[in-house]
């Protein structure tokens, strides 16, 4: 039997349902224990200190019942405990003491009725502590974001009868978070409610939150607390007809679901569809360079208009990487990859210079995805530049200012400015989630207090500089491409009516002696060749594992070159790029006349060396080693007799320097074995040739201490942090100051610290105020 008086919970229990409360004796404020001490003769005392001890509450009622031994039973059951419980008073709801019953509760029995006294002593000294938790965090754009999973663009109707209930918005609710939710009613022909629903994983309401029955057009709004203590997927936005007799329509729009208690002017930051909208990247060498990292969007946007721009900072600007193309420099927004248009997704930018650049804001219907892929990708057409680049893409046809994701840096600030509403300082949960690599979390707040977990000196990686591998000939024998070899001795005499000819295949063969070699297979080739003929090999080499082709490179070619009075024949060796001779190393006898061989190179197309070899050093019984090495802008040219296994006999170097070799891409290797069929062929074969990136600069990544999605929790008040849910006593600082992160009255700032190297991270506070 429920009795009356002022409703006490103790343990979650309602203890007013046994007895009628008629007195609580709660006092003012806490317990205050002067330490003082008599100094010689002076007058009075010192104060050595103040603290508080524990306090009582005493709480006295009566009980009417006609039986009151169960009673006094469930009672007793009710207030037994062994460790200190929050107890509430119903004047002070939002507010619980932590106590703890003391001595012996009486209760004098009289015909039917009785009188209690518990006496409750709570060990902190009787601070009030708030029930709510408060939290704080460094994500400002979060709370003014629209929670909205969809987001339709424009007027909506439903017309209709039978309730008429229509989900004009779903989002998720974190329990015990608050929410307001609003809409603009545009047009009622009845009296309409506006509901806030739990729903299940499939849209399907549960549990009625809250609904508000407007009856008139303009904003209207509905404040939350999502539901703790149930189980619920998401929270769903609908509008219904108060009942089931009325029928019409009813237009909204603008529907909008945000953190607290206000409703916010609707798309006050508007969705940015770009998950990740800001970065940067260079390009020094292709004309035509997607450098930056692909810029997912968080939906598929197909067939509906967009409005997207651009902004960007250029520096290290350097021109054109092309100065012989009319076109760009530019930059551009393109979602080819994702679509198969490569028209841009913006207004194209032309740079100039370095500045600061902003987009024309673009408005087009978005082209439909031709997969699963869903992305847009920054061109730098013929632009030698360093850009920084940020985008927003957005529904509708205006642009607005940029806003940042919570994949973007600037979505975090580095400081949290936390508020204590209380008169009694409280220890702060302070819970961190990562977002990329980092080996540091440190916390300094205004009162001089620091806590860091992790080592501050841990690095996120290192950079070496390595060889790269672009081609081992031997290692993919037999799959190159016949006969597509770039040269500059493609006519006879220079005479384009006397073409030489790429003609017949080579063969791979292997012998004792020299093992696996490429050779010209001769009877391949029929008919009458008048010219220099023969086949040619052409293999692509790979790039070095950070994209380019423009690399510091060592070239070794290894082969034989038989020749003799009567016999005749010619050897390129060739580094290209895209149909274009860029290095080429070539060994030729033109003589039927007599015994000789030309070393002959070419940077481009421009023949830098040509020099007779001594027959009595390069005899043909020794294989003949060509090598070319590029370091910047100085190009070495090297060639060698080797004799068996002997190895080197002795080598002529010539080293050259030439203005852009430095930047010059070498993307195959071929080569063509050539021949005057008038003449006697000499006997030529490849038995190597490999090409190598040097000083390639390679980033060896480190495991760090904290890594993406990582959650590092921080109680302040136990003096205990949880790595993932779990106790990590590892991550302790020794000289953490944990008593100086009690937070007083009034504003604190915590300022975030991670590594130096490290991307922000997401950080709340929580706390219970407290008073005296």
């Amino acid at each position: 039997m429920k009795q009356a008086g002022m409703a006490i919970t103790y343990a979650g229990v309602d203890i007013t349902q046994w007895m009628y409360v008629q007195m609580v004796k709660r006092d003012v404020g806490t317990n205050h224990v002067n330490t003082m001490q008599k100094v010689g003769i002076s007058d009075g005392q010192m104060l050595q200190y103040m603290s508080r001890d524990v306090k009582t509450i005493v709480v006295t009622g009566i009980v009417m019942n006609d039986n009151l031994v169960p009673l006094r039973r469930s009672l007793a059951a009710a207030i037994d405990a062994d460790e200190p419980q929050q107890l509430i008073f119903g004047d002070e709801p939002d507010k619980y003491y932590l106590a703890i019953v003391d001595s012996q509760p009486t209760f004098t029995e009289g015909f039917r009725s009785g009188t209690i006294s518990i006496s409750f002593v709570c060990p902190d000294g009787g601070i009030a502590h708030s029930v709510a938790t408060k939290t704080f965090d460094n994500m400002p754009y979060k709370d003014t974001s629209n929670l909205l999973l969809e987001d339709p663009v424009g007027t909506q109707v439903a017309t209709g009868s039978d309730w008429l209930i229509t989900t004009i918005g779903t989002f998720y609710g974190k329990p015990g978070k608050q929410y307001t939710a609003s809409v603009n009613l545009e047009q009622l022909d009845n009296t309409v409610s506006f509901q806030a629903w739990t729903g299940d994983a499939n849209g399907v309401r549960q549990n009625l939150i809250s609904t508000v029955a407007f009856s008139a057009t303009g904003k209207a709004t509905i404040t939350l607390i999502a539901p703790e203590n149930i189980d619920y997927s998401t929270i769903l936005l609908q509008l219904a007809w108060p009942n089931g007799d009325v029928s019409g329509s009813y237009a909204w729009s603008e529907t909008k679901a945000e953190l607290g208690d206000k409703a916010t002017p609707y798309k006050d930051v508007p969705v940015n569809f770009a998950i990740a909208s800001h970065t940067s990247g260079s390009n020094t060498t292709s004309k035509d360079a997607y450098p930056l990292p692909h810029m997912q969007l968080s939906e598929d946007l197909s067939g509906k208009t967009i409005t997207t721009v651009a902004k960007v900072i250029v520096t290290n600007y350097q021109g054109k990487v092309d100065s012989t193309n009319s076109m760009g420099p530019y930059i551009d927004v393109k979602d080819g990859i994702s679509t198969g248009y490569w028209a841009g997704v913006i207004n194209r930018i032309p740079i100039t210079g370095n500045g600061v650049y902003t987009s024309s804001p673009k408005t087009m219907t978005k082209y439909p995805l031709t997969g699963t892929a869903n992305q847009i990708d920054v061109e730098m057409y013929n632009l030698n530049a360093t850009i920084e680049i940020w985008i927003k893409v957005e529904i509708g046809t205006t642009a607005s200012p940029w806003s940042p994701n919570p994949a973007d840096p600037e979505y975090y600030t580095n400081t949290i400015t936390v508020h204590n509403g209380g008169t009694y300082p409280v220890e702060p949960v302070i819970t961190t989630t990562m977002h990329a690599d980092n080996g540091f979390l440190g916390f300094a707040n205004s009162q001089g207090g620091v806590l860091q977990f992790g080592n501050p000196e841990e690095i996120d990686g290192y950079t070496s500089e390595e060889s790269e591998v672009a081609l081992n000939l031997a290692a993919v024998q037999g799959s190159h491409m016949d006969n597509q070899a770039a040269s500059n001795n493609i006519y006879w005499g220079d005479n384009p009516a006397t073409p030489n000819e790429q003609i017949g295949n080579a063969i791979w063969t292997e012998d004792s002696y020299d093992g696996w070699k490429v050779e010209p297979n001769w009877p391949s080739i029929t008919g009458t060749h008048l010219y220099w003929n023969g086949p040619s090999i052409k293999h692509n080499l790979a790039q070095t594992h950070n994209g380019n082709f423009t690399s510091n490179l060592t070239w070794d070619v290894m082969t034989r070159f038989q020749t003799g009075v009567s016999r005749v024949g010619s050897l390129e060796t060739t580094l290209e790029s895209d149909g274009k001779p860029i290095f080429q190393m070539i060994l030729k006898d033109n003589s039927a006349l007599s015994d000789q061989i030309w070393w002959m190179c070419y940077y481009k197309n421009q023949l830098v060396v040509n020099e007779q070899l001594d027959r009595n050093i390069f005899t043909n019984d020794k294989f003949i080693q060509l090598e070319l090495q590029k370091f910047g802008n100085s190009v070495v040219f090297r060639v060698s007799p080797w004799v068996g296994n002997r190895g080197r006999e002795t080598t002529i170097t010539r080293q050259l320097t030439f203005a852009d070799a430095a930047s010059v891409e070498t993307k195959q290797f071929s080569a063509w074995f050539m021949r005057d069929k008038t003449w006697g062929e000499s006997t030529m074969y490849l038995i190597a040739s490999t090409v190598k990136w040097q000083n390639v600069s390679w980033y060896t990544d480190i495991k760090n201490r904290f890594s993406n999605g990582d959650v590092i929790t921080v109680d302040v008040a136990n003096t205990k942090t949880y790595f993932n849910g779990n106790e990590d006593r590892t991550l302790h600082t020794l000289g953490n100051q944990w008593d100086k992160f009690l937070l007083p009255p009034g504003d604190t700032i915590i300022q975030l610290m991670p590594s130096s190297w490290a991307q922000p991270f997401a950080c709340e506070v929580d706390l219970k105020e407290a008073w005296l």
